[in-house]
């Protein structure tokens, strides 16, 4: 596991092999995630829809417009973030951030949302061939869980 903090009360480094791992064996637990540990270099505030936004502002977010194999996309894809000034995000701790593939299919997401919470689900839930887990795992010692989100995370222009 990845338990290292960026500074106390920072929360874990967020890895999709560490999202698996609570949903296997988290007990439905919360799960707190550093901000500044899910990369968000390869996009920018355009591609996401954050441009313009004032400090304090909440906005949905698609986080599949950074790119269909982001890992924060295929972790949570679409969330409300909030601009902090300086270019800097956090994600909002809310139902939308919680890990849980629900709606399995969202007719108003856009293809990736609903082909990554599909394979999503399959993965998580063990139903893949070579998956390390049978299906019952995560509803024995696992599930959905909400997650939280401290600090923030650069996201270029």
């Amino acid at each position: 596991g990845n338990q290292q903090s960026a500074q106390s009360g920072g929360g874990e480094n967020f890895s999709l092999a560490g999202m698996y791992g609570h949903f296997q064996f988290g007990g439905g637990n919360p799960m707190t995630l550093n901000m500044s540990s899910i990369d968000f270099s390869g996009t920018s505030q355009g591609a996401l829809g954050l441009s313009g936004m004032k400090t304090g502002d909440v906005r949905p977010v698609d986080l599949f417009n950074a790119g269909p194999t982001n890992s924060a996309a295929l972790a949570f894809g679409r969330v409300n973030m909030t601009y902090h000034g300086n270019n800097q995000f956090s994600i909002v701790s809310d139902k939308s951030s919680r890990f849980d593939f629900s709606p399995l299919y969202d007719p108003g997401a856009s293809w990736g949302r609903n082909a990554g919470n599909i394979l999503g689900t399959m993965i998580n839930y063990n139903l893949m061939p070579g998956t390390p887990f049978p299906p019952l795992v995560p509803l024995i010692f696992g599930g959905p869980y909400n997650v939280n989100f401290y600090g923030t995370t650069t996201i270029p222009r």
